[in-house]
């Protein structure tokens, strides 16, 4: 069975279904285990401080449709099956997840010394849930989730874009090739590189400047417009001064289990990224910022970091330790690696890449995502009314 964990629900909301496992159960268990279209599944086990446990993910037609119908959720996650008659379990999903995500669920995540626990018992038994009448609650579940089919849409072209890039970029390493020009050592287009810092999870003397920081697995979701997912942490003003990212640096990602992938993902960083995430943006202690000496240059450098790193060129500059962990060797990276285009039309090509950058599909999912998540609050409260909230959807469809 494919069996979906705590960390496969933001991504199954994205698209991404490949980190799913693939797990063996008795039938038995497998019968009385398996999911159904419109469970909700709630992350039971696991959390760090600032993401608790109670994070939930639905069943979607394509979840099903791209993991098959012999699905189940792990050990740290439970499922539910809402009864039709008494609520829409399209409503029920996003109800709770504006609970999750306004803090109200944070009762009952228990931290001990080991692994935090949701206690789900306590919550079904004390936690209301206040249901309007079952034709708005379908009426707004179906607002909710056309915002969410908007996202798909700018996820798409997101994909699109890159996949167009790419080809222009493989087009003018083509072009080199056929005029036998000389490559670019990667050191001639980096004007400086810097480890990155994690800070504190709380302000302190030492550490009082409150920044977003990138870690690789926030990659993929910030990519794909996906901005929550970036913790905040506090630096020193030293650290602040020396790292906060600027638009056209490069993230690269430094450290990660072997069998994942490979190390040394590139993550290239627009001025609409950094504002989404707040304006003070560092990369984390296992990930390194490499500075450009140009625009062009930072979008050369990443299509040349992206291209070796998905046909795993890039293994020839990662070390595996016993442990199974690969580490990207930076320095060797800079003294080894050339890129497949002359010096002079380094610039050309650069400019030539500009238009592939998704950042306005991404700051269009940012805002829809916004948008979305302050409907929920709003429409149960009273201040705005569903026809209201349908309105407002027609004028960013």
């Amino acid at each position: 069975m494919r069996v979906i964990r705590g960390t496969d629900f933001p991504d199954i909301r994205q698209g991404e279904f490949g980190n799913v496992p693939v797990r063996y159960l008795e039938q038995k268990h497998a019968d009385r285990k398996r999911v159904q279209l419109d469970d909700i599944l709630i992350e039971t086990a696991g959390g760090t401080a600032d993401r608790p446990t109670g994070r939930t993910a639905r069943v979607t037609q394509r979840v099903i449709d791209e993991l098959g119908s012999n699905i189940t959720c792990a050990s740290f996650a439970r499922f539910l099956r809402i009864d039709r008659d008494q609520a829409d379990p399209h409503f029920i999903f996003w109800l709770l997840q504006y609970h999750y995500t306004q803090g109200h669920l944070r009762q009952f995540h228990l931290q001990h010394t080991g692994v935090a626990r949701f206690q789900f018992t306590t919550f079904a038994d004390t936690f209301p849930l206040l249901l309007p009448s079952r034709d708005e609650q379908c009426r707004i579940a179906s607002i909710l989730g056309a915002y969410d089919e908007l996202v798909e849409v700018n996820r798409r072209r997101i994909s699109l874009l890159k996949e167009a890039g790419r080809r222009v970029f493989d087009q003018a390493i083509a072009a080199h090739a056929n005029n036998e020009g000389k490559d670019t050592s990667v050191s001639e287009l980096i004007e400086r590189t810097l480890g990155g810092d994690w800070g504190n999870d709380t302000e302190t003397p030492g550490e009082p400047c409150e920044v977003r920081a990138i870690r690789g697995t926030d990659f993929r979701r910030i990519e794909a417009g996906d901005f929550t997912t970036a913790p905040t942490r506090y630096i020193s003003q030293r650290s602040f001064d020396r790292r906060v990212l600027r638009p056209f640096d490069l993230v690269v990602e430094n450290s990660i289990n072997a069998k994942s992938r490979n190390a040394g993902t590139p993550l290239f960083i627009s001025a609409g990224i950094i504002d989404a995430l707040g304006g003070a943006v560092v990369a984390t202690s296992f990930c390194r910022q490499l500075r450009c000496e140009s625009a062009e240059a930072a979008l050369v450098l990443f299509h040349f970091m992206d291209r070796i790193h998905s046909n795993n060129e890039i293994q020839q500059f990662q070390v595996v330790a016993a442990n199974g962990i690969a580490n990207f060797q930076s320095e060797d990276f800079m003294r080894r690696a050339s890129v497949p285009l002359s010096q002079d039309r380094i610039h050309a090509v650069g400019k030539s890449l500009a238009p592939f950058s998704a950042t306005i599909f991404q700051q269009q999912i940012f805002n829809l995502i916004r948008q979305r998540d302050l409907l929920l609050p709003r429409l149960l409260s009273g201040r705005l009314s569903v026809a209201s909230a349908e309105r407002e959807l027609e004028a960013v469809a």
